[in-house]
């Protein structure tokens, strides 16, 4: 064992080409004398030049602490030669009295990921090329550039926002459109899961950018935009829109809504007229994001030569920086010289029911007639209306969710731009997930030492499989035998269904085999697999000292 560690810490604390040596003036990121890290703000932090580069130290850390048997002086003596100090590091000097102990404070916050916790620093930060990032053990991340001292403080704050409930919609807006922060999926991004790539194998292309490919992402939350045609002068060139931002989303938590004018600085003027924040009337300023259920904009391509086209994107989240984030984006794009189109709406999520109208006809004056068609399981429904009030329909809910095709095709005496339209739903999953977890309390201990315990289902990308990973972890540094023990049922998909098994013929009861090591984890591919709300499984965590703690998922359906 000791030739293995030694050797680690001759390979890690030789300088090499996994971190940047180029410095922005006046930053205050500082490298460390005679070695490759650095500091941000007096605190020590990791800076990688590529993604390939944090995967490469990620897969070779994991080989080396699991060839080890899971041995902890492995991760040790790489946060020493890196002179880091890290987030497992932060937690183990408050459980021996050498910093004070902070109940909030909870590695589970930032990553599940044993062999991450060695490489994000104490506030749960790494840089990555140009940009600092925020970790966090949802699907939602959130990073800056560049990387300096005052991003840092910045997203410090926005940290401590979010810990205490109070991030207002005008604060977040502030944080994006003024300080320039972004937010990851590192559930629908491979790139970022690092976890599955050193567990697999498996080589991801991070030349690719996977933040447009279309996946369910099983967390129960999706983002729908849609939109009302107020006044459209097509000899001036002028319309006005009302852009409305909806979503089905967990019971009881509030999403919250960015919308985004992609191309506004290729019209002749873009004026937000009325908005649902109540602010006043404002021009569209570039690269900008609107925080808000609605507003209505007035849109002038007067001058254009091209055909107009707004390319509007709705990106919605709920629980940011928290460990059961979820985003979604969805798109809009509106032809102003031909504003038809469909406007759709979740009207309930569990039936399935969906509201639909068409916009952009009010200018017909002679009877006409709409033709919808909506795609189901298998079979298409067909409906007749005579007017533009609108239509109704009640899709499938399979297990999982599942994209089903809208469209309406518009019969009329009169000559219109456009006859034949088309859009798409999601509908289904809503009481189940294949991305959740849930945790004991904070601030708990037991002999004296931090106890923490956490279940969490992961769905991996489609890259690595696709299937949905089952973990559970308990954490005391006490000496005792620890045991973990899982009842109930998991949900299989099968086609559109979802079957029970049993969780024990997956994840079958352990225990530790020494006294010595300080967790306890367990991981299981569950194959495509989903948690039932309704009826979740349960997981009960022992010490054999006397300590005992049941989780399960109590978390509500989306609507």
């Amino acid at each position: 064992m000791s030739i293995l560690i030694i050797s680690l810490l001759l390979f890690t604390g030789c300088k090499n080409d996994d971190y940047i040596e180029e410095q922005s003036e006046n930053s205050g990121l500082v490298q460390k004398s005679g070695g490759s890290s650095y500091t941000l703000c007096g605190k020590s932090i990791l800076k990688f030049n590529t993604l390939d580069q944090v995967q490469n130290t990620h897969r070779n850390l994991y080989n080396n602490y699991y060839t080890a048997g899971e041995d902890l002086d492995v991760l040790i003596a790489y946060e020493m030669s890196k002179g880091l100090y890290s987030l497992r590091k932060k937690e183990e000097d408050m459980d021996e009295g050498i910093i004070p102990d902070d109940p909030d404070f909870d590695t589970f916050d930032y990553t599940f990921d044993t062999i991450f916790e060695s490489m994000l620093n104490q506030d749960g930060m790494i840089i990555i090329e140009d940009y600092l990032y925020l970790w966090s053990d949802g699907c939602v991340v959130v990073r800056v550039k560049p990387a300096n001292c005052k991003n840092y403080e910045e997203l410090l704050s926005l940290h401590e926002l979010v810990k205490r409930g109070q991030l207002k919609d005008s604060e977040l807006s502030y944080y994006v459109n003024n300080v320039g922060v972004e937010m990851i999926n590192i559930c629908d991004d491979p790139r970022y899961d690092f976890e599955s790539i050193s567990e697999t194998g498996v080589d991801v292309d991070n030349s690719h950018d996977y933040s447009g490919d279309d996946r369910e992402m099983g967390c129960g939350y999706e983002s729908v935009i849609s939109y009302e045609i107020l006044e459209h002068n097509g000899d001036d060139k002028i319309i006005k829109l009302k852009i409305n931002a909806y979503s089905i989303s967990p019971i009881g938590i509030d999403p919250t809504y960015f919308t985004y004018l992609d191309n506004s600085d290729t019209f002749t003027s873009v004026t937000i007229k009325e908005n649902s924040l109540g602010l006043g009337e404002m021009l569209w300023p570039e690269n900008f994001g609107y925080v808000g259920e609605w507003f209505v904009v007035e849109i002038d391509y007067s001058t254009m030569d091209t055909t107009p086209i707004a390319n509007f994107r709705l990106y919605g989240f709920v629980s940011l920086l928290t460990p059961n984030g979820c985003d979604d984006t969805d798109t809009l794009d509106v032809n102003l010289e031909c504003p038809i189109g469909i406007s759709k709406k979740p009207v309930d999520a569990d039936s399935g029911l969906w509201e639909f109208s068409v916009e952009g006809i009010d200018h017909l004056t002679e009877s006409y007639s709409i033709e919808w068609t909506f795609a189901g399981d298998g079979i298409a429904t067909t409906l007749i209306v005579y007017d533009a009030s609108g239509a109704n329909n009640i899709f499938p809910t399979p297990c999982e969710s599942r994209s089903f095709g809208v469209s309406a095709f518009i019969s009329s005496s009169e000559s219109i731009c456009k006859n034949q339209l088309s859009t798409s739903i999601n509908s289904g999953g809503y009481c189940s997930r294949s991305n959740i977890s849930e945790a004991s309390p904070k601030g708990v201990k037991h002999g004296g030492k931090r106890v923490r315990c956490k279940i969490k289902v992961k769905r991996r990308a489609d890259i690595f499989g696709g299937e949905t990973i089952c973990k559970n972890k308990i954490k005391n540094r006490k000496k005792a035998i620890k045991s973990i023990n899982s009842s109930g049922g998991l949900l299989q998909i099968s086609g559109l269904d979802c079957i029970p098994v049993d969780i024990t013929t997956i994840m079958p009861p352990i225990s530790q085999d020494s006294e010595t090591k300080k967790k306890l984890v367990q991981k299981e591919n569950a194959g495509f697999a989903r948690v039932d709300l309704t009826n979740p499984y349960s997981v009960n965590f022992t010490i054999s000292t006397g300590y005992t703690h049941t989780l399960s998922y109590y978390y509500p359906c989306s609507e």
